[in-house]
């Protein structure tokens, strides 16, 4: 006999693994649902135009490497204050996901201080 909980289970998991798969986008793109959601906010790629410095913050290209777009990006870092410090360490050409929230914009991912070894 076949249990119809696995089968809804895996038709779910299926439709959430299409999603997932129709939203997000190659680096350059927007990822997420086009409208942006209830809020607005949108993740976009943003392409590092310098190697990682000190501070918090990295200028980068949106949505491609060389763009007229350019921003200010503000990475969390545990334990540390300088993403030169920091794992994983940003180079010139690096993309990261990004999100603008009340006109800033911040890494989706965050940073580890590499302290000393």
């Amino acid at each position: 006999m076949i249990d119809t909980r696995t089968i809804v289970d895996r038709s779910r998991r299926h439709h959430a693994a299409e999603t997932a798969a129709e939203t997000v986008r190659i680096p350059g793109q927007t990822i997420g649902h086009p409208g942006g959601g209830g809020d607005g906010n949108v993740l976009r790629i943003a392409y590092c135009k310098v190697d990682a410095g000190t501070g918090i913050a990295i200028q980068c290209y949106l949505d491609a490497y060389g763009s007229d777009e350019e921003v200010t990006v503000y990475c969390s870092i545990s334990g540390g204050e300088n993403l030169n410090k920091a794992v994983r360490r940003l180079a010139d050409g690096d993309w990261l996901i990004v999100i603008k929230i009340n006109d800033v914009w911040y890494a989706c991912e965050g940073f580890n201080d590499s302290g000393p070894c």
